[in-house]
Order: C-alpha cells, then structure tokens, then sequence
C-alpha cells in the first residue's frame, strides 16, 4: 500500500526536508532562478498516478514509520545504491510527532473521503499534471510543492497565498545555529507554480492559484523580505503598489576602488535594479543587535554608493508604518522606472488588508522566526 500525504501535511513535510536539507548562504544567493538543481523532483522520482491508496490511520501510520528511503535519482549525482536519509526525520518532525494534528492524505476517486479522527482523506476530481506527487521512501509520496500551492489555495486568503508562494520558492533561515552559514533549500519557482496550476483543471482555488502564482517573485531570504515584496510588487488591482519587479537577493561583483576602500570583493543586494542602479536593503530589528553585521552592513552602503548604486534602506519601523513605507517604495519604484501613484481612498483598505492577511500568515505558521524578525 501506499501513502499520499497531501495539503498542510505535505507543507509540513517540505518545510521539514527543506531545512534538513539546507544549502550554504552562498549558493543561495548564486542561484539563478531558472536553474532546477535543487529542487526535489530532482532528487527523488516522481509520478501522477494515485495506486493502492492506504485509507485506514493506522495503515497510514505503520507506512509512514517505515526506517527506510528511496535511492536518490538521476538529477543528483550520487554513488549507486545511496539514500536519502533526510527523509525519515522529515516525515517523523512533519507527521508523527504531531500526535494531536490530524494527517492530510490523498486517496483515488473510487476511494471514499469520509474521515476519521486523526486522518482527513482527500479526492482530486480533474487529471493530475506530470510531477504531481514526489515519491521519498518506500510506499510513501507526497504531493509536489506545487501541488500544494494549488492545494492550499482555497484554504488561503490571497495574501497568505502569495505569501506561501514565496516561501516555496525562497530560502529561509533554518531555527538553528547553522542560520549564519545554511539557508532553507528552494521547493519550487514561480513559474513552476504557475505552470502547474495551469495544467489542472477548473477545481476549487485553481484561478486563484494561478492568479497568485504570477505575483510571487524567487529567491526571497526571510519572512519580511516577503512581507516586502509583496506589498511593494504585487499588482495594484490587488492590494500591492505595483512596482516593476526587481531581482532580490542579488550578488554584485564590487569595482577595485569599492574593494580597496571596504574590504569587500562583493556584496548581495536584497532588491535590485540592475538597468536602473537602484537598490534597497532592508535593516531589521536582528541587524541592530550584533555588531559586526552592524558593521558589515556599513561596508556594504559604502561600497554600493562608491560604485554608483541608487541606494535606500528600509527600517523595519518604516515598514510598519504605512504613511512612511508607501512614500518611500514609490519613489524607489520611480527612480527604477515604475510611476506609481500612492493607493486611492478606494484602493487603501485594499492594501491595509493585504499586509494583514500576510502577517497573519506568518504569525500562525512561524511564531517563533517571526518573533526574531519582526
């Protein structure tokens, strides 16, 4: 038999094997966005066939113990016959530890969806797209991180959503000490979200999904720099100022004068215009706090302005405070080329809401991390 664990289960699971499963800050902030490496389709074979679908909680749970783990696949160069032994504690953090928390499973039309205490069965009524579940131990899969992005959307509102999205498709702290040197590992990318979504058919949350997918932008490195993003590029229409997209967490190759005077060969921008030489640093509450990132932080303005670079910072006060934050990424959106007007009295209740719905997302899904960066 087998499992199919599916919605927040399955998020649960991803954000377990993502942390577990961390890159170093560097190859973070080298990724290209549209380089596939390091996603799990990658890792692990997939399949869009529900078969022998496990229905009963404690077949669930005997599965789901199981010590074993599938070879790594093709797309990750290993010797023959290794295993992923990531995977056991991911499904142990995500499913079995959580003895009071109902698990999410995905069963075949044929199966019944009636629900028992402790396990919630779900049916997907339309053809599945290829790379739909991601097999990660022997009997056990579990559903795409795209999949889950559609999956999640009609239990979402629309900023937590667009939230989601960039969680999926960024790479955030890990809750340990090895934060100053490994960062989450990327599920998805935007346009892998929205091709997916595309690919299903007209079932609950799908238009939103979609709609959604085409806000988020890749390679966010913390939860405010999403809060951010969104509510700086995220279309007017719904809730966002509308700003031309920039690149975040971008590195730049420093001139020999700005490394003779700083010290530094180069410098990661957390949003940048490269056309336009505009850039934006966000200086969180944590920045404050240590001395040397302090420092650091110093080095790295001085340089980007030495080297020409339209330079704002962003204080998590400012943020906060919306008089003050809207004012200022307008005019960091015209100095990169995006005229924008200030939200109207029509659209302003729009925009105040789609901050609160993503802070309420990430109040409820990272009490911990978001009592560190906010």
């Amino acid at each position: 038999m087998n499992v199919y664990l599916s919605h927040i289960t399955a998020l649960r699971f991803w954000r377990a094997w993502s942390a577990a499963a961390a890159i170093p800050l560097r190859t973070f902030h080298d990724w290209g966005v549209a380089d596939t490496s390091l996603f799990p389709d990658r890792r692990f074979s997939c399949s869009e066939v529900l078969h022998r679908c496990a229905t009963r909680k404690e077949e669930v749970r005997e599965i789901l113990s199981c010590d074993g783990a599938v070879p790594i696949g093709d797309g990750e160069t290993s010797p023959a016959g290794e295993f992923d032994p990531l995977v056991p504690n991911a499904l142990r953090a995500s499913c079995l530890d959580n003895a009071g928390e109902a698990l999410h499973v995905m069963v075949s039309p044929s199966q019944g969806t009636r629900n028992s205490s402790g396990l919630v069965r779900h049916r997907w009524a339309s053809v599945l797209p290829k790379r739909a579940f991601v097999r990660v131990a022997p009997g056990v899969f579990v559903c795409s991180p795209e999949f889950v992005f559609a999956q999640m959307a009609p239990l979402l509102s629309f900023g937590a959503l667009v939230a989601l999205g960039y969680e999926l498709c960024g790479c955030y702290p890990l809750d340990d000490a090895r934060g100053n040197a490994l960062v989450r590992r990327p599920l998805s990318s935007p346009r892998r979200l929205l091709s997916f979504a595309s690919c299903l058919g007209e079932v609950a949350g799908v238009k939103q999904a979609r709609t959604a997918a085409k806000q988020v932008l890749a390679k966010s490195g913390s939860i405010m720099e999403t809060e951010v993003s969104l509510v700086a590029f995220t279309s007017v229409a719904k809730g966002g100022l509308g700003i031309a997209a920039p690149k975040l967490n971008e590195p730049v190759e420093l001139s020999a004068r700005a490394r003779a005077a700083t010290g530094l060969k180069r410098v990661v921008c957390d949003w940048l215009w490269p056309t336009a030489s505009v850039a934006v640093e966000y200086d969180g509450i944590d920045s404050h706090r240590d001395p040397r990132q302090q420092a650091h932080d110093a080095r790295k303005r001085d340089a980007l302005r030495m080297d020409g670079f339209d330079l704002t910072v962003i204080t998590s006060s400012q943020f906060h405070h919306v008089s003050q934050c809207t004012p200022l990424l307008l005019d960091v959106g015209r100095r990169a080329g995006s005229r924008k007007r200030p939200p109207t009295g029509a659209q302003l209740p729009r925009h105040l809401d789609l901050r609160k719905q993503a802070r309420l997302h990430h109040r409820a899904h990272f009490p911990q991390r978001f009592r560190k960066t906010s």
